[in-house]
C-alpha cells in the first residue's frame, strides 16, 4: 500500500469523512507532482531525510492523539446516553406508584407484554426496571411476598396460578376401540356373525344365536379388560408423571427462605435461584452472580447465555440455570409464561418431538451445521424409540412374533386337516346350511388357535409389572422417570456412587480448624477462642472470608428487624457448616457484610472446586478471597496470615507442615477447605467480565468438616457385594477423606484399589485394564474426580459389557447420567438439570434406597420370567391338544369360547397376578442377569416341559380314552324309522356320523367329555400359575399371603369356570353341567401340577454359570494351552482396541461439533480451528 492509500486509511480509521476532500486545490493528492516544492528556476527542493522523518514523527503522534480525543468523545456520548437512560431508569423507579383497577400499579396485560418474544429492553425501562416492577406488585425485592396467606390468595386471584390445565384425558371408549384393532379379534367378529346366522338357519331362532352370541361375549370380554388395563395403567401414569413434574422450588417471602412446589409460586415472588435449578416461571432478574442459562429448550439458542439485572434481565419458564445464582421477580405464571402457553398447545418442549422440530429450524437459519444436525437427530430419533418400548418389551415382542407365527402355521394345519376329513367322510347337507355353519366354526376354531397362540399378554405383563412396581418404588422414595430403569436396574452389574449424601448423611460441621497458625477443635467452647488473640485487622479478613465468599446466608431477625432467638443458617450443607462455624467464632455477618461490597463472585462448581470472590472495602482497598479443596487452594498460596495481621512468606517447612495436617484430617475422614485471600495494588479493579486473580494468595485457614456415614450403608453396601454388584465411590474429595469413608461403608476392601481422577484420565483403556483388572474389578475409590473423570470411568465399564448405575447431584453430571443404563439423581441435594437427565430420583438421597431399587428391579425381571414360564406352558399344550384331536378325531375339543376363555385367563390375568408378586430378600443372593443374558433359562425350560408333557398326556388320552374312563356311550348306530329333523331323531338316532359337526356337540355324552376335558385343562393352568410363583422352591405356598391380588384372581378363575359350566351360561361355552364326581376329579388331578412340579425341580439343570464353565472347559479340550493363552491374551487386546476405537469415535464427535461451532462464526480463523 502506497504513502497516499496509508494516509486514506488512517483518516478513515481516526473517523475522518472524505479525507481526499481535506485538500483543497483540485487533482491535488499527497505525494503527488503538485505537492513537490521547486525553486524558481524549477529545480526540485530536496528535503533534508532526518527533518522529514521527524515531521512524519510528529504527524503520526498527532494524529493518534486526534484519534483518541475522537474515540474518547465517542465513549463520553455513549456513556452520556446509557446514563441518560439510567437516570431515566431511576426516575422512573423513584415515580409514585399509581393504584389501578386490580388494586396493584401495573395491569397484567404490562407484564405479559414485558416477556414477549422477542425481548426488549426498551419496554422494561418504560416500566422503570425490575425493581419498579417489584414496587408495583407490592413487594419489597429483598424480601419477597408477605408471609400471608390471605394476601397470597389476593395475588392468586389477580395473575392465575402457576399450573398449566392438563390435556384431555382419553376415554375410556378409545381404549375400547383401539383393543379391538386387534386383527384377529376383527376376523373372529366376522365369525360370530357368521355362526349367528347360519346357527339361526338351521336351528331357528331360539337356539340358533347361541353360538354366535357365544363367541360375541367372549370378544366384548376380552376387549372390555384389555381396555379396563390399559385406561388403569394410563391413570397411574399419569400420576407418576404429575408427581414428577411437581418440582421444589426457594422462595423469598417475609424475608425467609421457603421451599414450596412449583404449583405454589406466585406472581410478584422472589424466586432463588443457583446452579442446576429449572427456571419455573417468567420473570425479571433482580441480583445474579456469573449466571449462565441454556434457553435451548425454549429459544433453540445452543450457546449459553448470561443474565443480569441491566443488560439481560429477561428468565424464561422451563429454561435452566448452567452456573451462578441470583434472585428473579416472577412475572408470569401457569398459561400465561412462554412455557405454559406450548404445554396449553399440547407441545412439551421437552418431548423429543419439539425438540426434532427445533433442531429443523436451528438448521434452516444456519444455526448449527449438517454434521451436528445428524448427530442431535440421532440421539432424538433414539431418545424417542427408547421411550415407547422397554428393551424387555422389545425381546418379549420378538418372543411373541415367534410363537405366534407358529400358532398361525398349527391354526392352517388344523383347518386343512378338519376340511379335508370333512370331505373325505362327506359329511355335506343337501341345504348346504349345515355345512357352511360347519365350515365357520372350523375357521372359528382355527382363528381362536391363533388368538390363543399369539401371547399377547407378555408385554402386557412387562406393562402391570412396571406400573406395579413403580408404584411400590414411589414408596420406598424412588421416582421412576423412565420405565425402562425398573428393569435394568435389576441387571446392574456396577453402582458408582457420589459419597456425599449418599453413603454420608450431608450434615456436616466442622470440627477441626487450624486458622492464622493456630490448631484448634471446632466446639462451640473452642471456636469463641480461636480469635481471641487475632488482631482487630486480621478479624476483619477472616470474617469477610467466612461471609462474604460463601453462597448461603445467615438470618439473624425477621422482616421487621425483630431479633431472632437463634440465626437461621440457610444454603449447602457445607456452607452451613462454614457458616455456624464463622458465628460459633464470634462472627457477626451483617456486620461483615456492610464493610464491603461484593463485586464478583465465581460460584463453586465440581471442575474448578473452589469457588471465590471480589470485595472493595470503605477504603477502595479490593481483596479477593477464595476457598475449596485444600491442596488445590493450599498450591496457590506463596504467603501466610498471623493472628497479628502481619503476613509472612509460606516456607517448604510450612508447606510440609500444612499438608501433613489436611493429611491426618483426611484420614480422620474428615473434608478438608482451604481459605485464602489477596489485597489487590492500589487502583485495582474486578469487573464482571474479568477472572478473580487466584496466584500469589495469602493461606487464611484450613477447616476439617465431619460428614459421618449414613446408618445402614455399610449393610447396604454388603448386600450389593452379594449380590454380585460391584460398588465404586466416585467423589471430588481428597482421596485420603475417600479411602477412610469408603472403608468405613466396606466399599473399600484389601486387595481394592483408589485413584485420583487425574491420574486415571492419563491412563490408556490398556493400562486402566493391566492395573485393575479386565473388568475394573480392583478399582473401588475414584477421588478428586471430575464430570469428565465420572463419565469416562462409566463408558469404559459399559464397553467392557457392565450394566452400570451412577449417581449424580450436579449439573455437570447430566453427561455420566446420560451414558450410564441407569441413571440415578439425588432428590434433595440433586439439581434439576440432573434430575432431567436421570431415569430414576432417589428422593431421600440414600445409597440404601438404591438397593431397594436393584431388589424392586430385579423383582420386575423374575415376576416377568414366571409369566413367560407360565404362559409357554398353555401356549405348548392348547397348541398340541388342538393339533392333535384335529388329526386323530377330525375336531377340536376346545371350541372357539373355550380358547378365548383360556386366553383370556393366560394373558391378562396371568399378567396381573404374577406380574405383581413383591420382592423376596433371595433375589439379592442371587448374581446378576447382566446384559445379554437369555430370558428363558434351563431351570424355566425344565419347568415347562414337565408341565406341558403331564397335561397333553392326560387330555390326549381323555381325548380318545374319555369315554370308557368316565362310562359314557359312544353312539355309533343307525338312525331308523324317523326323519332325522325331528327333535325325536336327534334324540333317539345312534348314527351320530350322519350328523353335521354341530350336531356331534349337541350330543350329550361327548358335550360332556368335551366339558371334562375344558374344565380339566383350565385347572391345570390355575394350578400352574401357583406353581410359577416360585421357579425353584418346593413350597410354592410360601408367603402367598402377602399378595392379595394374586389369590383373588386364583378365586375368580375358579368362580367364573363354575359359572361357565353349572348356569345357562353353559349354552354360550359350550359345556354342560357335570356331577360332582367329576368335578373332584377334574380339580384333583388338575391339582396335581403341584406335586408333580415339586418332583420336577429335584431333577438338576446346570445354571448359565456352569454352562459357562462347561464351554470354557470344551475350548480348553479342543485347544492346546498356549493356544489357548493366545485367544485370551488376543480376546483381551480385541476388547481394548474396541474401546479405544469407541473413546477415538467419541472425540472425533467433539472435534467435528467445535469445529462447526467455530466455523459459522464470523472471523474465525484457521488456527483457531
Amino acid at each position: 500500500m502506497g504513502d497516499s492509500d496509508a494516509a486514506k486509511a488512517w483518516k478513515r480509521a481516526i473517523l475522518t469523512v472524505n479525507a481526499t476532500r481535506r485538500f483543497r486545490y483540485h487533482g491535488y493528492k499527497p505525494g503527488s507532482a503538485v505537492d513537490i516544492k521547486r525553486t524558481p528556476s524549477g529545480t526540485p527542493i530536496v528535503k533534508d531525510e532526518g527533518v522529514e522523518l521527524v515531521r512524519k514523527q510528529w504527524t503520526k503522534t498527532i494524529r493518534v492523539v486526534q484519534a483518541g480525543v475522537r474515540f474518547s468523545n465517542i465513549g463520553k456520548k455513549i456513556a452520556a446516553l446509557a446514563a441518560k437512560a439510567q437516570m431515566d431508569v431511576d426516575e422512573k423507579e423513584s415515580e409514585p406508584i399509581p393504584t389501578l383497577p386490580n388494586g396493584f400499579g401495573i395491569e397484567q396485560e404490562q407484564l405479559l407484554e414485558l416477556l414477549e418474544l422477542p425481548h426488549e429492553l426498551e419496554r422494561l425501562h418504560v416500566l422503570g426496571g425490575a425493581r419498579r416492577v417489584a414496587r408495583c406488585l407490592h413487594v419489597n425485592p429483598d424480601s419477597g411476598l408477605p408471609d400471608d396467606e390471605a394476601k397470597q390468595q389476593v395475588y392468586a386471584s389477580t395473575f392465575g396460578r402457576n399450573v398449566i390445565p392438563e390435556q384431555p384425558i382419553k376415554p375410556f371408549w378409545e381404549y375400547c376401540y383401539e383393543a379391538m384393532q386387534d386383527p384377529t379379534l376383527l376376523l373372529l367378529v366376522a365369525c360370530s356373525l357368521a355362526a349367528l346366522f347360519t346357527g339361526m338357519a338351521i336351528e331357528g331362532p331360539e337356539k340358533g344365536w347361541y353360538d354366535g352370541a357365544g363367541i360375541a361375549f367372549a370378544i366384548v370380554l376380552v376387549v372390555l379388560v384389555t381396555a379396563v388395563n390399559d385406561y388403569r395403567q394410563a391413570a397411574q401414569f399419569r400420576g407418576l408423571d404429575a408427581k414428577n413434574k411437581d418440582l421444589r422450588v426457594n422462595v423469598l417471602r417475609g424475608g425467609v427462605k421457603h421451599e414450596v412446589s412449583i404449583y405454589a409460586v406466585l406472581v410478584g415472588d422472589v424466586l432463588m435461584l443457583a446452579t442446576g435449578d429449572q427456571v419455573v416461571a417468567d420473570g425479571l432478574v433482580l441480583t445474579s452472580q456469573s449466571m449462565e442459562l441454556d434457553e435451548s429448550t425454549m429459544t433453540g439458542e445452543s450457546d449459553l447465555l448470561k443474565k443480569d439485572s441491566k443488560h439481560a434481565p429477561f428468565l424464561l419458564s422451563g429454561t435452566k440455570v448452567v452456573d451462578g445464582y441470583g434472585t428473579m421477580l416472577v412475572t408470569a405464571v401457569g398459561q400465561n409464561t412462554e412455557w405454559g402457553r406450548l404445554m396449553a398447545s399440547g407441545a412439551d418442549p421437552e418431548e423429543a418431538a419439539a425438540k426434532l422440530i427445533k433442531l429443523d429450524t436451528m438448521l434452516e437459519q444456519h444455526k448449527i451445521s449438517q454434521e451436528e444436525y445428524d448427530r442431535q437427530k440421532e440421539e432424538l430419533e433414539n431418545e424417542q424409540e427408547a421411550s415407547a418400548e422397554t428393551p424387555l418389551q422389545v425381546r418379549l415382542n420378538g418372543l411373541a412374533n415367534s410363537i405366534g407365527k407358529l400358532g398361525l402355521a398349527v391354526a392352517v394345519v388344523v383347518l386343512v386337516i378338519l376340511v379335508v376329513r370333512f370331505l373325505i367322510d362327506e359329511q355335506w347337507d343337501e341345504g348346504g346350511s349345515a355345512t357352511a355353519n360347519t365350515m365357520v366354526e372350523y375357521f372359528a376354531i382355527a382363528v381362536t388357535i391363533v388368538v390363543v397362540a399369539v401371547p399377547e399378554g407378555l408385554p402386557l405383563a412387562v406393562t402391570l409389572s412396571l406400573a406395579y412396581s413403580m408404584g411400590k418404588m414411589m414408596d420406598d422414595n424412588a421416582l421412576v422417570r423412565h420405565l425402562a430403569a425398573c428393569e435394568t436396574m435389576g441387571g446392574a452389574t456396577n453402582i458408582c456412587s457420589d459419597k456425599t449424601g449418599t453413603l454420608t448423611t450431608n450434615k456436616m460441621t466442622v470440627v477441626k480448624a487450624w486458622v492464622m497458625g493456630v490448631l484448634r477443635q471446632a466446639e462451640d467452647s473452642e471456636a469463641a477462642q480461636t480469635l481471641a488473640k487475632a488482631s482487630a485487622a486480621a478479624k476483619e479478613v477472616f470474617y469477610e472470608a467466612m461471609f462474604a465468599n460463601a453462597e448461603g446466608e445467615v438470618f439473624e431477625s425477621t422482616p421487621e428487624g425483630a431479633p431472632l432467638p437463634e440465626p437461621i443458617v440457610s444454603g449447602k450443607p457445607t456452607e452451613v457448616a462454614l457458616l455456624t462455624y464463622g458465628l460459633a467464632t464470634g462472627g457477626k455477618p451483617k456486620e461483615a457484610l456492610s464493610k464491603v461490597t461484593v463485586l464478583k463472585k465465581d460460584p463453586f462448581n465440581s471442575a474448578k472446586k473452589r469457588m471465590g470472590c471480589a470485595v472493595k472495602g470503605a477504603d477502595d482497598t479490593v481483596r479477593v478471597h477464595w476457598k475449596g479443596a485444600s491442596e488445590i487452594v493450599l498450591g496457590l498460596c506463596d504467603r501466610k496470615m498471623n493472628p497479628d495481621g502481619s503476613v509472612t512468606p509460606l516456607t517448604a517447612e510450612d508447606t510440609a507442615e500444612l499438608q501433613s495436617l489436611i493429611q491426618s484430617m483426611a484420614e480422620g475422614s474428615l473434608r478438608t477447605l482451604c481459605f485464602a485471600f489477596k489485597e489487590l495494588e492500589a487502583g485495582a479493579a474486578v469487573g464482571e467480565e474479568d477472572d478473580i486473580p487466584d496466584q500469589g494468595l495469602v493461606c487464611l485457614a484450613i477447616v476439617g468438616i465431619k460428614d459421618p456415614p449414613r446408618p445402614g450403608v455399610p449393610d447396604a453396601v454388603s448386600r450389593c457385594q452379594q449380590a454380585g454388584i460391584m460398588v465404586r465411590m466416585v467423589t471430588g474429595d481428597n482421596i485420603t477423606t475417600a479411602k477412610a469413608i469408603a472403608r468405613e461403608v466396606n466399599i473399600l476392601t484389601d486387595e481394592g484399589l483408589a485413584v485420583e481422577g487425574r491420574t486415571f484420565r492419563k491412563m490408556s483403556y490398556a493400562e486402566r485394564i493391566a492395573t485393575y483388572g479386565p473388568k475394573l474389578d480392583k478399582l473401588q475409590v475414584m477421588a478428586r474426580s471430575s464430570p469428565t473423570d465420572k463419565y469416562d470411568l462409566v463408558h469404559m465399564l459399559r464397553t467392557l459389557g457392565e450394566v452400570v448405575a451412577v449417581t449424580g447431584d450436579g449439573t455437570n453430571d447430566a453427561r455420566a447420567l446420560k451414558e450410564a443404563d441407569i441413571g440415578l439423581a439425588m432428590g434433595i441435594a440433586g439439581t434439576e438439570v440432573a434430575k432431567k437427565s436421570s431415569d430414576i430420583v432417589v428422593q431421600d438421597d440414600n445409597f440404601a434406597t438404591i438397593v431397594t431399587i436393584v431388589r424392586w428391579g430385579r423383582s420386575v425381571y423374575a415376576n416377568i420370567q414366571k409369566f413367560v414360564q407360565f404362559q409357554l406352558t398353555v401356549n405348548l399344550v392348547a397348541l398340541s391338544l388342538n393339533f392333535i384331536a384335529a388329526v386323530g378325531t377330525g375336531t377340536a375339543p376346545l371350541t372357539t369360547v373355550q380358547l378365548l376363555w383360556v386366553n383370556l385367563i393366560m394373558d391378562t390375568m396371568g399378567a396381573l397376578a404374577l406380574g405383581t408378586e413383591p420382592p423376596r430378600e433371595e433375589l439379592m443372593k442371587q448374581k446378576p442377569y447382566g446384559r445379554d443374558t437369555s430370558l428363558i433359562t434351563s431351570v424355566m425350560w425344565r419347568n415347562i416341559i414337565v408341565q406341558s408333557v403331564f397335561q397333553l398326556v392326560l387330555l390326549v388320552i381323555y381325548t380318545f380314552e374319555g369315554y370308557s374312563i368316565f362310562n359314557l356311550e359312544e353312539r355309533d348306530g343307525k338312525c331308523e324309522g324317523v326323519g332325522q329333523d325331528s327333535d325325536v331323531a336327534k334324540a333317539l338316532c345312534t348314527d351320530w356320523h350322519e350328523f353335521d359337526e354341530h350336531e356331534k356337540h349337541e350330543d350329550h355324552d361327548t358335550l360332556v367329555l368335551h366339558t371334562i376335558i375344558f374344565n380339566t385343562f383350565v385347572f391345570c393352568q390355575i394350578f400352574n400359575e401357583i406353581n410359577a410363583r416360585h421357579m425353584e422352591r418346593i413350597n410354592v405356598f410360601e408367603g402367598i399371603q402377602n399378595n392379595l391380588l394374586f389369590v383373588f384372581i386364583i378365586v375368580i378363575t375358579a368362580g367364573m369356570q363354575v359359572v361357565l359350566i353349572e348356569t345357562p351360561a353353559s349354552n354360550f361355552a359350550g359345556t354342560t353341567s357335570i356331577s360332582t364326581g367329576r368335578w373332584l376329579i377334574c380339580v384333583g388331578v388338575g391339582a396335581l401340577s403341584i406335586p408333580l412340579a415339586a418332583l420336577g425341580k429335584l431333577i438338576p439343570v446346570p445354571d448359565g454359570d456352569t454352562m459357562r464353565r462347561l464351554e470354557e472347559s470344551y475350548l480348553r479340550k479342543i485347544m492346546r494351552a498356549p493356544a489357548t493363552d493366545m485367544v485370551e491374551k488376543l480376546e483381551l487386546v480385541e476388547t481394548q482396541l474396541k474401546a479405544e476405537r469407541s473413546k477415538v469415535e467419541e472425540l472425533a464427535a467433539e472435534v467435528s461439533a467445535l469445529k462447526a461451532k467455530y466455523e459459522g462464526q464470523p472471523g474465525a480463523s484457521s488456527n483457531q480451528i
